[in-house]
Formats: structure tokens, C-alpha cells, sequence
């Protein structure tokens, strides 16, 4: 891995940078371990008066900043 890129970062023809990333990128798929360095927590708000609020689970890169509760 650190010798295709290494390569990747001198070659300078376009035909052999393409079958370099193209090996980098068939090694990065199947030899390079997938460790989950987080553990996102998933909330959902529910009440009556609770308003512009998601309902799904999958709530990343969404804020509260919109919520608001209606009187």
C-alpha cells in the first residue's frame, strides 16, 4: 500500500497513474482491515409540541438548531 502510493505521488504519465489508482484502489477494498473508530448515538424527539424535528434514525449531520415548541 505505501509503495503504490509512493508511486502514485512521482508518476507523472496519465496511463500509469490510472493503473496505479486503480491498484491502490483494488488493495484498499480487500487487504485494508475496516475499523469503526466512532460509535455514532442515534436519537429521536417526540412529543405533541416538539415541531420541525426528524423521525429517522439516521440522523447524521442534522442539528437541533431548527426545533422549536409550539405553545
Amino acid at each position: 500500500m505505501d509503495a503504490l502510493v509512493g508511486k502514485l505521488a512521482v508518476e507523472t504519465a496519465p496511463d500509469a497513474r490510472k493503473a496505479l489508482a486503480a491498484q491502490f484502489a483494488r488493495l484498499a477494498s480487500t487487504d485494508v482491515p475496516i475499523v469503526p473508530l466512532v460509535e455514532l448515538q442515534s436519537f429521536t424527539l417526540a412529543g405533541k409540541n416538539v415541531r420541525n424535528f426528524t423521525t429517522g434514525a439516521n440522523v447524521q449531520g442534522e442539528t437541533l438548531a431548527d426545533v422549536w415548541l409550539q405553545a
